[in-house]
């Protein structure tokens, strides 16, 4: 049970990051709504979201790395 809430938790965070990093790019919040959802959806995320044997913690993890990592390759290239 604990698993489950935990992966279910990791997906939405996983989702919020996605919705981030997108509208980041995009300054489209009707496409990045759109994106994120239709992501949410898609079979092969909700059974790694409710399957206590897929570590939905790592893709959160990753997901995380990706945002500090796009500032600081801008600041990067920036000073170059």
């Amino acid at each position: 049970m604990a698993v489950d809430t935990t992966n279910c938790l990791a997906a939405a965070g996983c989702l919020a990051v996605r919705y981030w990093i997108i509208l980041r790019v995009m300054s489209s919040w009707k496409l990045t709504t759109a994106a994120c959802v239709a992501y949410g959806l898609t079979t092969a995320f909700l059974a790694q979201a409710t399957d206590p044997n897929e570590p939905m913690l790592g893709a959160l993890w990753s997901f995380l790395g990706n945002t500090f990592a796009i500032p600081s390759g801008k600041n990067a290239c920036a000073q170059w």
